[in-house]
C-alpha cells in the first residue's frame, strides 16, 4: 500500500514537471505567434495608409499649381475635401463618389481615416474625413500620439510630402487612422489563442498523466516482482533452515536418549535440508547472473547436436530408474551450431528433461528433439506423455517460485526456479522459450535460439 502511494506521488510529480516544461513552451510559442500576428496586422496598416497617400496624391495633384493653395477644381478633383477658407457640407451622401474612387485605388480600404492637407507654414489648408460623418476627426487629440486616449480617438499618423504641378514642395500630407479596428481585433486573437493555450495545457496534463503512467508502470512491476521474489525467496530459505533447526534443538534436549539409529535418521534430515538450501541458493545465484549479464561477453560456438548427445547418455540412467523412456530424436544428419554459453545452455536443457522425467509417469516417454526453422533458428523440443498443465497455469510457470502443484514440488525437491533459469538462459541468448501443453495428455517444451551457420 505505502508503495502504491509512493508511485503514485512519482506520477504526480511527474506529471506535473512534465505539464510546466510543456506549459512554459506553449505560453513562449503563444506570445512568438501574437507578436508575429500584430507585426503583420501593421505592417499591412502601414501598406494602407501609403496606399491611400499614393491616391490622394494623385487626385488632388491637378489642383496644386502653386504652394499652399489649392485651385478652384480641387473640390471637383477630390469630392468632400474641405477648404479651411470655405464651409463644409458634412453630409454622407456627398462621400459616395469619394468611396467609389478610392475603392478603384484602395479595394481594402474599410476603415476610419483622418486627413490633413498642410501648407508649408504648417497652417492647415484642406480637410477630408473618411466618411465625411466622422466626427473624431473634428478632435484634437487624433493627431496625439498618446496611448492613453479615449478608444474612439485613439489613431495612427503618418506625414507625406506633397508637391505642386511644378515638382515644388507644396506641404505636407497627414492622414491618421483609426486603430479601433485593430484594437477589436487583436482582441479577438489573444482571447482565441489564451483558450487555445488553455486547450492546449489541458491536453498536454492528460497526456502528461497518460505518459507518466506508462513510464512508471514497469517501475512499479519490476518493484512488484522483487518485492514478491524477495518474500518467496524469504519463504523458500525458511522452510530449511527451520527443518534443520528444529532437527537440532531435538537431538540437543535428547542427546542422551537417543539411539545411533535416531541420530543417523536426524543427521540424514540435516543433510537432505542442507542440499535443498544449497540448491536453491545455487538457482538465486544463477539467477542473479543472467539478470545482470546484459550481454555474456564468453559466449562461444556451440555444437547443440553434442551437447544434446551428452545430456541423453546423463539423463538415461534417471529416466530408467524412473521407468521413463528417453528418446532422442534427430531429424536432419547435419550438425546444429548456435553462438552461446554451453554451460548455460546444458542447465536450460537439463531442467527441461529433468522436469519431464519427474512429471511423467512410469511407462511414459521423453522425447528430445533438435531440428532447424530454414536459417535462422535451431529449435529444441523436449515431449513428455506426463500430467500436462492446465491452461490457466501456463501463463505463470515461467514466472519464479511458481509451482503447479506446490506440495508436490516441494516434496520432490523442486524450489520453482527452474524454468524460470530456462526462460532467463533464453532471453540471455537472444531466444525464446514456449510451452504446449493439454491437461493429462503431456507438454512440450520449445526453445528457439539463432542458428550459426559455420562454414
Amino acid at each position: 500500500m505505502q508503495s502504491s502511494q509512493s508511485f503514485r506521488r512519482s506520477r504526480r510529480q511527474l506529471a506535473a514537471w512534465y505539464t510546466g516544461v510543456m506549459t512554459l513552451i506553449l505560453m513562449a510559442g503563444t506570445y512568438t505567434i501574437y507578436r508575429l500576428i500584430v507585426h503583420a496586422r501593421w505592417v499591412h496598416l502601414e501598406r494602407d495608409v501609403q496606399q491611400l497617400a499614393i491616391a490622394l496624391d494623385r487626385q488632388i495633384q491637378p489642383a496644386l499649381t502653386r504652394p499652399g493653395t489649392f485651385s478652384a477644381i480641387a473640390q471637383t478633383t477630390l469630392p468632400g475635401l474641405c477648404l479651411t477658407s470655405l464651409s463644409c457640407d458634412n453630409s454622407s451622401s456627398a462621400d459616395a463618389p469619394l468611396q467609389e474612387q478610392l475603392a478603384q485605388k484602395i479595394p481594402q480600404l474599410n476603415d476610419e481615416y483622418c486627413v490633413l492637407f498642410v501648407d508649408l507654414a504648417d497652417q492647415t489648408v484642406a480637410t477630408l474625413n473618411i466618411p465625411l460623418d466622422n466626427s473624431a476627426c473634428d478632435r484634437p487629440e487624433v493627431w496625439d500620439p498618446c496611448r492613453t486616449c479615449q478608444r474612439d480617438t485613439y489613431y495612427h499618423y503618418k506625414y507625406y510630402p506633397l508637391q505642386d504641378v511644378a515638382q515644388q514642395d507644396w506641404g505636407t500630407l497627414r492622414i491618421a487612422r483609426s486603430l479601433n479596428q485593430l484594437d477589436w481585433y487583436l482582441l479577438y486573437v489573444e482571447i482565441t489563442l489564451l483558450g487555445l493555450l488553455l486547450l492546449a495545457v489541458l491536453l498536454v496534463g492528460y497526456a502528461s498523466w497518460w505518459l507518466a503512467g506508462m513510464a512508471m508502470h514497469p517501475l512499479q512491476q519490476s518493484y512488484e516482482q522483487m518485492q514478491q521474489f524477495t518474500a518467496d525467496a524469504s519463504h523458500e530459505l525458511r522452510t530449511p533452515v527451520a527443518a534443520i533447526r528444529a532437527m537440532v534443538q531435538a537431538a540437543l534436549r535428547s542427546s542422551e536418549d537417543l539411539t545411533p539409529e535416531e541420530i543417523t535418521t536426524a543427521l540424514q534430515t540435516v543433510d537432505r535440508q542442507s542440499q535443498r538450501l544449497t540448491r536453491l541458493l545455487q538457482d538465486l545465484l544463477v539467477l542473479s547472473t543472467l539478470d545482470q549479464a546484459a550481454k555474456d561477453r564468453s559466449k562461444a560456438v556451440c555444437d547443440l547436436t553434442t551437447l544434446l548427445k551428452d545430456l541423453v547418455e546423463e539423463f538415461q540412467a534417471i529416466a530408467r530408474t524412473a521407468d521413463v523412456k528417453l528418446v532422442l530424436n534427430f531429424p536432419t544428419t547435419k550438425a546444429i551450431h548456435t553462438l552461446g554459453n554451453a554451460d548455460q545452455l546444458h542447465r536450460a536443457v537439463a531442467n527441461l528433461l529433468s522436469n519431464g522425467i519427474q512429471y511423467t509417469p512410469a511407462g511414459g516417454q521423453v522425447t528430445l528433439t533438435l531440428s532447424s526453422e530454414t536459417t535462422h533458428h535451431a529449435i529444441i523440443e523436449v515431449a513428455d506423455t506426463g500430467v500436462g498443465i492446465e491452461a490457466e497455469a501456463q501463463a505463470r510457470i515461467f514466472d519464479r517460485f511458481y509451482r503447479v502443484e506446490k506440495e508436490r514440488s516441494r516434496h520432490s525437491g523442486g524450489s520453482g526456479l527452474g524454468l524460470a533459469i530456462v526462460q532467463a538462459i533464453a532471453q540471455t541468448h537472444n531466444g525464446t522459450i514456449q510451452v504446449t501443453s493439454e491437461s493429462g495428455k503431456g507438454s512440450t517444451f520449445t526453445l528457439r535460439l539463432p542458428m550459426l551457420i559455420v562454414l
